[in-house]
């Protein structure tokens, strides 16, 4: 069916480093561990007649997205002036893990990743499949973020670029003057029009890992590729110019894959109508979020009924720790969309706080304080977890943001395979 469900299926114009995929355990379990700066090649309909980029650079790939860290993007209504309903662009995003900058015909965008990676629908957009290559030999500091975050407010809800403009990217005909950050007048930036493979291109040229003499808007997708070859093969640029580079390419997700996802994509490529493109208005939005945070306050609130032991052991299965202290663990139950608490010495669950869990909230300087008298057992990405005697209990700190808590961050994975080279 697919590029990639079986040798026999696999696309003839693939490269031969297909064979390096990922299952989809694999997926669900360590699609957070991309980090900001990591690139997602994505190639669309298999075979050269319907990939007209890619044919045009004789590549594989035809689009390409890159992986930027969650913030808190909360404030940015006014800064957007083209929406998707899909996107996530103005969402306080600090514990919802990596996500994905794109820029298509939708415009610019910031999306869940995993999401977006395995959308059923996405054969409507004709994705068929993404690859993975990371970056590493960078440092991931806060000024590495700022400048993350200053792309995404530059380039959010700006429109793809024009026939022209592409015309001219073929060409490799643009002027290197725009790389810089964008003059702002009166609150806005003058940057108007950006393609993928130049929302990358930006992205490495304002972190320093490439020069500003190639404009942004010259490369494409298959520059990014391990395969390319020629003056803007971004391997060869980043390493002329710093110790980052890019891994050889891992695929992702991919047809074949995962037999569920590819009924519901062939479904989706079946079905005939494609999703409105009509423009969501930030007042809307605020109506959307109002209302959504309505219901899920209503179904928190609904009674809850007593279980029995058996009933707990069976919820205990299912549900992630969050947090423990001394005897007692809280838990998250996906079904009740709520909190609960297990004592590990009696067997105890319920749904209530017990009275000897920790309800303060700490100051700045009280985790300061903390810091110093704790030990350090682990580090996980920009995550420290650390013991506090005092409590006898875990607690986590960011080490880039500054922000310790008692919670498990979901971005945080101890397991010290990710550590190994």
């Amino acid at each position: 069916m697919g590029c990639c469900a079986n040798k026999g299926d696999i696309d003839p114009n693939a490269p031969e480093w297909m064979e390096k995929k990922w299952s989809h355990e694999r997926l669900k379990q360590d699609w957070k561990t991309l980090k900001a700066g990591d690139i997602l090649l994505v190639t669309y309909r298999k075979g050269h007649p319907n990939r007209l980029i890619g044919k045009s650079q004789g590549s594989f790939w035809d689009h390409i997205g890159i992986v930027v860290h969650g913030f808190d993007r909360s404030s940015w209504h006014d800064r957007i002036d083209r929406w998707d309903h899909n996107s996530v662009d103005c969402m306080d995003a600090r514990r919802a893990g990596p996500q994905v900058l794109e820029s298509t015909g939708a415009g610019v965008h910031i999306y869940n990743l995993l999401e977006r990676v395995s959308d059923p629908e996405g054969y409507k957009y004709h994705r068929i499949c993404y690859s993975l290559r990371r970056l590493v030999g960078v440092r991931r500091n806060r000024e590495f973020y700022k400048v993350v975050e200053s792309l995404c407010r530059d380039t959010l809800g700006k429109k793809y670029s024009s026939i022209t403009n592409l015309l001219s990217t073929v060409l490799r005909s643009h002027a290197a003057n725009d790389s810089q950050p964008c003059v702002v007048t009166a609150g806005r930036n003058e940057m108007k029009t950006v393609h993928c493979s130049q929302l990358c291109a930006l992205m490495y040229q304002r972190l320093g890992l490439m020069s500003r003499q190639y404009a942004s808007r010259n490369f494409f997708p298959s520059d990014f590729s391990s395969t390319s070859e020629g003056k803007y093969k971004v391997d060869f640029l980043m390493a002329k110019v710093s110790n980052a580079k890019l891994t050889k390419e891992e695929l992702l997700f991919y047809e074949g894959q995962h037999e569920e996802h590819d009924k519901a994509r062939l479904f989706a490529k079946r079905n005939k109508v494609v999703p409105s493109k009509s423009k969501v208005s930030p007042q809307k939005q605020q109506i959307m979020k109002r209302k959504s945070t309505f219901v899920i306050n209503r179904v928190v609130e609904q009674p809850r009924k007593k279980m029995s032991k058996k009933e707990w052991q069976i919820k205990r299965k299912k549900s992630k720790v969050k947090f423990k202290f001394g005897d007692w663990e809280k838990l998250y139950d996906e079904e009740a969309q709520s909190d609960y608490y297990h004592n590990t010495v009696t067997g105890e669950s319920q749904w209530e706080q017990p009275d000897e869990f920790p309800l303060k909230k700490i100051s700045k300087q009280e985790w300061k304080i903390k810091r110093k008298k704790s030990k350090v057992k682990f580090k996980f990405g920009d995550w420290e977890k650390l013991y506090d005697e005092e409590v006898q209990s875990d607690y986590y700190y960011n080490t880039v943001t500054g922000e310790s808590q008692w919670e498990q961050p979901d971005e945080y994975i101890e397991d010290v395979e990710l550590h190994m080279p």
